[in-house]
């Protein structure tokens, strides 16, 4: 079976008689450092502000006689509507789209050609398929990752609660007020209801958004809470 590319609609780049000439090589995420000249130093200052984007380049073949630009557009149309995809031999975990280029059609004959995309990702990979945890239920687990995550992670009640909290680790999270749920977006930094748009920032007291460390996780909250259910959103490099 060749090697092949799937998007996060469910669509190959086979579905478009489109070939991978070659596995890619992989890049690897770089860190954000700027060097700060300090007037009377010999050596610089460094500091560390995240990652960078990442750059990974797909070759793509095509060999058609008849329809080629049947395939093209709506492919072309693919990769620019498409947020994730993974590849055929490790389907785990998937790589978030920023941006692609495309580059311009090589023909090496008259039915035969070739183009490169260059995607532009995030610098984490991000594992699939992972189940919910109810915390409530399951208040100590493991990050699977090798870098601290941003989860989502949605508390509910029975009706009305007041003052109640959840506790992440070391961080306190305070409700003043829940009506049947709320809703905690670490990677977006929103607390909310039903849509973003939606904001209860105002009825939360925390000294940070929550995160989910490399190791061991524990959870606890106060006992009128009914669930606390978290998509964990582990990533690696």
């Amino acid at each position: 079976m060749s090697f092949y590319m799937t998007f996060d609609n469910g669509k190959t780049n086979r579905n478009f008689h489109i070939e991978i000439a070659e596995r890619p090589s992989i890049p690897i995420a770089e860190d954000n450092v700027e060097y700060i000249q300090v007037p009377g130093k010999d050596e610089n200052l460094t500091r560390k502000d995240g990652f960078n984007n990442r750059q990974l380049q797909v070759q793509f073949s095509f060999s058609d006689k008849t329809n080629l630009i049947g395939y093209m557009r709506p492919f072309i149309s693919q990769l620019r509507n498409s947020k994730s995809f993974y590849f055929s031999d490790d389907t785990s975990i998937e790589y978030r789209i920023k941006n692609v280029i495309i580059s311009d059609i090589e023909r090496e004959v008259r039915i035969l050609g070739k183009f490169t995309v260059t995607f532009v990702i995030d610098p984490f990979c991000y594992y699939r398929n992972v189940a919910t945890i109810d915390a409530k239920n399951v208040p100590s687990f493991t990050n699977i990752g090798d870098y601290y995550s941003k989860p989502y992670i949605k508390v509910t009640c029975n009706g009305t609660v007041t003052d109640t909290q959840l506790v992440v680790n070391d961080l306190i999270i305070k409700f003043k007020t829940i009506t049947d749920f709320i809703e905690i977006d670490s990677n977006i930094r929103k607390c909310y209801k039903g849509n973003p748009s939606n904001s209860l920032g105002d009825k939360v007291e925390a000294a940070d958004y929550p995160i989910l460390k490399t190791g061991i996780n524990n959870i606890s909250c106060s006992s009128n809470i009914t669930h606390v259910y978290i998509e964990p959103r582990w990533r690696c490099f």
